[in-house]
């Protein structure tokens, strides 16, 4: 009985970790559809799926290296062109979060 505590435990903490979300997760929700809107062109909302946000590693400010910006990456894809992987460059400040950067690249094997 006391290992079946245990387990249980032990998952719903991993659950708890696994369920948090990185810091800007919501703005770069918001941002991916709008990016990749621009980078296709109008007409394909309705065929667009993302996955994520995932946290990369962070990534050293080329202005001062002491600082470093928080990295998200959101898989798309888009019904007939393929997938996308976008990445959101963000620094994160006491009253929110601030867009610095973001890149998008075709995932194809040509």
């Amino acid at each position: 009985m006391k290992h079946l505590i245990c387990a249980l435990l032990l998952q719903s903490g991993c659950l708890s970790a696994r369920a948090a979300e990185p810091p800007c997760a919501a703005q770069a929700q918001e941002r991916a559809p709008q990016l990749l809107a621009f980078h296709l062109g109008k007409g394909f909302e309705e065929r667009m799926g993302f996955e994520g946000p995932r946290l990369k590693s962070p990534l050293r400010n080329p202005a001062n290296p002491k600082q470093t910006f928080t990295v998200l990456e959101i898989d798309a894809y888009v019904s007939p062109h393929g997938r996308y992987r976008m990445r959101f460059i963000f620094s994160v400040m006491p009253n929110g979060c601030s867009l610095m950067g973001e890149e998008i690249l075709e995932l194809a094997n040509r």
